[in-house]
This record gives C-alpha cells, structure tokens and sequence, in this order.
C-alpha cells in the first residue's frame, strides 16, 4: 500500500513537472501577444469577418447549421465554434472573449513548440522555448494575431509539429488531439493540403493512431471538397499573371523576412523594380541554402512542403488580382505560414550552421529577420468603432447597423429579432 501511494506521488510530481513550465510558456506567450497589440484586451472590438459574418451568424439557424455554413466556398467549424463562445457573455464583452481565446490557442501552440513532446524533433530545451519565442514575435500577423477568421492560418504550423512527433502517451490525450484535429480539418483548407505529411509519418510508422489521424483528414478534406462545389468558389484572378507573379515573390521572400512594416515602407520609397528582383532572388538563393545546409533530412523534407505549399498558393488563392496583393498593408494572412518557415530556417540555421560562409550568411539572414520582427513588433491599433456603446442593439427587436473595421465592408447590419439576416460575402 505504501509502495502505492510513493508511485502515486512520484507519478503527480512527474505530471506537475511537466505541466508548470508548459503553462508558465503559454503565460509568458500571452503576455507577449497582448502587448504586440493591447489594444485587443483593452479596448476589444470586432474586425473584418469576425463580427458580421461569424459572431452576427450564430443567431441565425439551427445549430448544426451554422456550425456548417460555408464562407468563401468552404467550412470554418473552428471559428464557428470560438464564435458561439462568445455568445456565453454580454453583447459588449464579446469581441473581448474572442481575442482570449485566440490568442490562448496561439500561446497554447507556443507551449507545443516548448514541450519535451518536440524533443525527438528538436532535442534541445533551450532551442524548443526560443522557437516558441519566434512563433509569438512572428512579422506579417497584423490580420492574423487575435482575429477569429484567420486563427485558421496558425493551422499548418500545428499540423507540421505533428506531423513530426510521436503520439500523446495517453488515451485521454490522443483522443483529445484527435478530436481537435477533426475540428481543424474542416476550418479552411489548410489540413488538406499537409495531407502528404501524414501519408508519409502513416507509411513510416504502420501504427493505427497515424492511420487514424489520415483518415480524420481525409474526411475533413471531402467535406471541403463538397462545401466548394456546391457553394461555388470565385476562381483566382490571374489578368495581370507577370505583374501579380513579380509581386507575389516579393512579398513571400522579402516580406516574409522583413515583415509588413519594412516592405510597405520599401515600397513608398520607390526602390526600383530592378534593385527589388535582385534583393528577392538574392534572399531566395540564401534561404534555399541555410534550409538545405542547417536542417536533418527528415525536417528539411516536412519544412521545405509546407514552405512550398503555402508559398505557391498565395498566388492562386487570391480573387482580388493584383491591385490588393501589390499592397504591402494588405493581404498578410496570406504571407503568414511562408514567413513562419522562414524564420524557421533563420532560427535553425543561426544556431547550427558554424563554419564560413554559412555561418555568415546565417548571421546576414538573423539580422534580416531581426529587422523584421523589430518593425512589426508592435502591431498597429484598429480604428476605434465604438463596440461597446453600438453594440447594444445586436439580439432585439429593432434593424441596426454596427460599424466593424474596415467599415462599411464588414459593418454588422442587424435586421432585427425578426428580420432577415444575409451572411456577407468575401470583399462585402
């Protein structure tokens, strides 16, 4: 009994050692999110889809439907589900419950990155937690940090560490992942397209947990097929194909290092096209080789997929054509996984590579990125829409209209208790 009871406690201890420095990570990985942009805790509102097309839509039709209403042609269940817990508070303090749990999820995947579950990937303690360090002072996340339509853009960085690591050592714990990845394999596009990772980690092992995770995603990716299908999905606009191409590898080579900030101060300046393709392909060159020289083999092949995957499909993802992409203010999101390997590179790369030139052209890289993360630091405030006192009228009986930023795109036009709600469509 007393041999019990020692193995009890030195199994709690065990758990309690793990657990503390993962929570006091997401903590510190909180606190740094909120001040990139306090403005989402302290003066929360609504931005772009978040107010008008999930929080608005989930007083309209049953549940499942709403949970499974398209947008853009496809499913978002998890910024569905984020939205209906925001209907658990008042009106006023809704936009608030939504930048704590988004921004909870994205300290929560920083507590991944640090968590000795990443070990056989990245074995070192110290490297794990300056990763998660990265993940959270990423540039180019000023449409994405805290905003309930794009958390979905976090989602490959998640898929791709666990794509690399083994399974959770307990049955609770598969079972919660596996949940949480039947969830994210309908929110967006993202699981389908690292559906490749998974065959190969359920080729490699021949276990049924990975066998069961590709089965998850390939259900989720026939459900998105079929969502496209019948709702219909604007193809991309490719009139302006050498302008939008020229543009498209700035932005995913240079913006990915030098973040939003820089690349829009870049472009103002007038540098010329010709300087600019010589820093895009010079960059290029330089992050091909510190990937292939820095990274083992197998994170080199997962890295260098994702990298490639979510580089390209920028370029045909997009409807708006040229004129939105060619703006360094807009647009991001797109930007954010190709800007998230990068810095993975860099990272990786600065603290393996020690022998000239790589260790130089490592160090020039570090400092790039630097840049980067020192301009886009401090995420710029949202115009101030006046949520609080405006919102008052959402859930009663009168027809009002809410501004949401960027109005009057994204303004919430509430028909009344008893009116017709219609859910707005991408660009208004």
């Amino acid at each position: 009994m007393a041999e019990a009871s020692a193995t009890a406690a030195a199994e709690n201890l065990s758990t309690r050692s793990r657990v503390v420095p993962l929570l006091a990570v997401a903590a510190a990985a909180f606190v740094v999110l909120v001040a990139r942009r306090p403005e989402a805790l302290f003066r929360s509102e609504f931005s772009f889809e978040s107010g008008s097309v999930f929080y608005a839509g989930t007083y309209f039709g049953s549940i499942p439907e709403i949970l499974f209403r398209p947008y853009a042609g496809y499913q978002h269940l998890l910024a569905r589900l984020i939205s209906f817990a925001e209907r658990l508070v008042p009106v006023q303090l809704a936009p608030l419950m939504s930048h704590l749990l988004v921004l909870a999820l994205i300290a929560g995947l920083a507590a991944l990155i640090a968590s000795d579950r990443m070990k056989s990937a990245v074995p070192n303690q110290g490297a794990r937690i300056a990763l998660a360090g990265l993940l959270v002072v990423l540039p180019n996340v000023q449409e994405s940090a805290g905003v309930v339509g794009d958390v979905q853009r976090y989602i490959p960085i998640y898929l791709l560490l666990i794509s690399l690591v083994p399974a959770p050592r307990t049955r609770p714990g598969r079972v919660l992942e596996l949940g949480f990845l039947a969830v994210i394999s309908v929110s967006g596009l993202f699981a389908a397209l690292m559906q490749p990772l998974f065959w190969w980690r359920s080729w490699r092992k021949r276990d049924r947990y990975s066998l069961s995770i590709v089965a998850i995603l390939a259900v989720g990716s026939v459900i998105q097929l079929l969502s496209i299908a019948l709702d219909g999905r604007h193809p991309a606009n490719l009139a302006e194909p050498i302008t939008l191409l020229r543009i498209w590898a700035f932005r995913d080579v240079v913006g990915a290092l030098i973040g939003q900030t820089m690349s829009y101060q870049a472009v103002t300046a007038g540098i010329p096209l010709l300087i600019g393709g010589m820093v895009t392909v010079g960059l290029a060159i330089l992050l091909v080789r510190l990937w292939w020289k820095a990274l083992p083999s197998l994170p080199r092949a997962y890295v260098g997929f994702t990298w490639l995957v979510f580089a390209t499909t920028p370029f045909f993802a997009q409807t708006e054509g040229a004129g939105l992409m060619a703006n360094p203010g807009a647009a991001n999101r797109y930007f954010l996984i190709p800007g998230a390997m990068a810095a993975l590179v860099v990272a990786v790369a600065f603290v393996r590579l020690r022998r000239p030139p790589d260790r130089w052209l490592a160090v020039l890289a570090a400092v790039v990125l630097a840049i980067g993360i020192g301009g886009d630091l401090r995420l710029p405030a949202l115009p101030y829409q006046d949520w609080a006192d405006r919102s008052a009228c959402i859930g009663g009986p009168n027809p009002c209209v809410v501004p949401v930023f960027e109005p009057p795109t994204w303004d919430i036009v509430w028909p009344g208790s008893g009116g017709t709600w219609f859910q707005p469509r991408p660009g208004g």
